[in-house]
């Protein structure tokens, strides 16, 4: 045990914000909030404040995960005479105390488990402000990892909380000289604030950044109070976020100056704290072909968690295994389930980033304009032996998938996932051949055999989308897997603005019975959803089509609508038979109406009829033909060309 609390060298690592803004002080205190006094806490004298929060703790997985150090310690500065309870929580919830200090006069004496640490530096009585430094080691055992937090408690009178921050005891690895990468459309005053914040942050953490902005509706230019050379806008046609982030990565690549790439949503709020977190982490980052990200918030409710990451099966169609449910983080159980271990793959993109050998080595994006190209990006680094590390107190507040109607996006979801599919799953069994797990396989008639399976839940996905009366969705998953089966060679020659414009012809055409309501129509009554219904009743939901298939009863303009709560809760089976149902909106309180429309069943079903019986044919050439294809349309000489046709 050193003699002296400042014997170790320790650099900066996880700054702690101590002035949230209030909405979000459940994600940095817990109990009540503190009082505060110049913007910072203030604790009163009889009170303890305690900071322990997914913001303001420290994980332990994740942060010996990334950079492989044990050293660490906690930095106080406060205003006032305290004792500070350094305090360590595991994933089941058992918490105890590390150690403990006390300031305020004399020497300042760190207590530990049968030991005193005693500071070489007397602590003035009569001076208001003193530092605390109270060093320990992560936690690595996995089954009693958690994280670390700390109390404050007055010794007398009031105490004020300037600062606090997390240090680790290491030397950087490397110098970081980050390039942002946005891709954006039509989001010009919430992408200037973002850039303002970003470029604060930046001039104050590192000598060197830039920022490409990647602009696919050419509406987009810097404000003049903002200009710099270090921000770059590059305008394009549309290609989807696909092609603004494969654009921002390929520049950014080709970039002498920059070492790490981080791509960022045009529509999150960032959090300053959490972009100082990124760097640092990439700094002393043990593995640097490794991915970082942060988790998703929830913008409507900015103390609930909407994504924390999740594993993706590279050999299953939309099989996902979420590391937590959206939930509040206000609560300890919500906090002790993110410190526990759970293998994930993927991050989106709302806030990610690697090293530009990691990039390089992983390659470009799918080319595949929109949606599950941060998928497939985190999937493929997982079988090429690459961790992708989300990590608690990283963090943007972004729109979460709640909130977005899924629409159009239905072509683009069952198509990529699709290609997807075709591309990862002969992959994993290469290496796992490779690797020594697997003896014997044959990868293409495995691949066969999984497109073969999924077509039972094409039909299900169908079947959901018409027995929720979404046309538009039904009509492009058809679409979709026409698209999959044209295969790569046309797909190569496809000019992504016409496709998706395309795409949105037939989406309008077929969703016409769609309308957003700012109240409820006249004459109708919402009801909740009900699954109180018999089994001969539920049979006929079912190969009905929620009453598609059924003659058309008398409609009665009284009847009642179901509305569900949000976009997720939407199930056939609570809605009664040839009904039109709601949603809300968690924005505005709008209703999404969706009417019940057989007339324009009669068509889409006739049309995803032939389709899936060509699937049933085409399917496994199709796969083998995506399957060889993928490595090329990823590679940086694909979109060398690619992007030639961009502007």
């Amino acid at each position: 045990m050193p003699h002296s609390a400042e014997a170790a060298s320790y650099a900066p690592f996880f700054p702690i914000n101590m002035r949230p803004l209030e909405v979000r002080y459940p994600l940095y205190f817990e109990g009540e909030p503190p009082s505060t006094a110049n913007g910072c806490p203030l604790v009163l004298g009889g009170h303890s404040l305690t900071v322990d929060g997914a913001m303001s703790s420290l994980y332990d997985r994740e942060v010996f995960g990334t950079t492989r150090v044990e050293r660490f310690r906690l930095r106080l500065r406060l205003k006032g005479a305290a004792e500070v309870g350094l305090l360590h929580t595991d994933q089941n919830g058992h918490r105890r105390v590390a150690s403990t200090a006390h300031s305020g006069g004399g020497k300042d004496v760190y207590r530990y488990v049968g030991n005193y640490l005693i500071s070489e530096t007397t602590v003035d009585p009569y001076r208001h402000e003193h530092e605390i430094v109270m060093p320990f080691e992560i936690v690595t055992a996995d089954g009693v990892s958690g994280r670390w937090s700390f109390t404050v408690t007055p010794l007398f009178g009031a105490v004020e909380v300037l600062s606090a921050d997390w240090e680790i005891g290491a030397t950087p690895q490397r110098e970081v000289t980050p390039a942002f990468v946005i891709c954006t459309f039509n989001r010009v005053s919430q992408l200037q604030n973002n850039l303002a914040t970003l470029k604060h942050i930046l001039d104050a953490e590192t000598a060197n950044w830039r920022v490409i902005v990647v602009d696919n509706a050419r509406t987009f230019s810097v404000q003049p109070g903002l200009s710099t050379e270090r921000i770059q806008v590059i305008a394009q046609k549309n290609v989807g976020g696909a092609g603004g982030f494969g654009r921002g990565i390929h520049v950014a690549l080709d970039d002498s100056s920059s070492s790490h790439i981080i791509l960022l949503d045009d529509d999150a709020d960032i959090d300053a704290v959490s972009i100082a977190r990124m760097l640092n982490l990439f700094r002393f980052q043990v593995e640097d072909e490794d991915f970082v990200g942060g988790v998703q918030m929830d913008v409507y409710d900015p103390v609930k968690l909407a994504d924390a990451s999740a594993y993706w099966r590279a050999d299953r169609f939309e099989t996902v295994e979420a590391r937590m449910p959206p939930s509040r983080l206000d609560t300890p159980e919500a906090k002790n389930a993110l410190a526990r271990n759970m293998y994930t793959n993927f991050n989106g993109w709302w806030l990610f980033g690697g090293s530009k050998a990691a990039f390089s080595r992983n390659g470009m994006p799918l080319p595949i304009f929109v949606h599950l190209d941060d998928v497939d990006y985190g999937v493929r680094a997982d079988i090429a032996g690459r961790r992708t590390w989300t990590v608690p107190g990283i963090a943007v507040w972004h729109e979460p998938y709640y909130a977005k109607v899924e629409g159009w996006f239905a072509f683009y979801n069952i198509r990529n996932e699709l290609i997807r599919l075709s591309g990862h799953l002969p992959r994993m069994i290469d290496r796992m051949m490779n690797d020594g797990f697997v003896l014997q396989a044959k990868p293409q008639r495995m691949l066969a055999k999984r497109l073969k399976r999924v077509e039972k839940q094409l039909r299900a996905r169908f079947r959901n989308f018409v027995s929720t009366n979404q046309y538009g969705s039904a009509y492009l998953l058809s679409m979709a897997v026409e698209r999959f089966l044209d295969g790569p060679a046309a797909f190569r020659d496809e000019d992504f603005d016409a496709v998706h414009q395309g795409v949105m012809a037939q989406y309008k055409r077929f969703n016409a019975n769609y309308r957003k309501l700012d109240r409820l129509p006249v004459g109708r009554m919402a009801i909740g959803p009900g699954n109180a219904r018999g089994k001969v009743y539920r049979f006929l939901q079912r190969h009905s089509f929620n009453g598609h298939k059924l003659p058309t009863l008398a409609s009665n303009p009284f009847r009642r609508l179901v509305v569900f709560p949000q976009r997720m809760d939407i199930s056939w089976t609570a809605m009664p038979m040839q009904s039109d149902f709601a949603y809300s909106d968690p924005d505005n309180g709008a209703l999404h109406y969706f009417g019940f429309a057989p007339d324009v069943y009669a068509e889409i079903g006739k049309h995803f009829d032939k389709v899936i019986k060509r699937y049933a044919r085409e399917s496994e050439q199709a796969g083998a033909q995506w399957a060889g294809a993928y490595d090329d349309i990823t590679s940086r000489e694909y979109w060398s060309q690619l992007i030639a046709s961009f502007d």
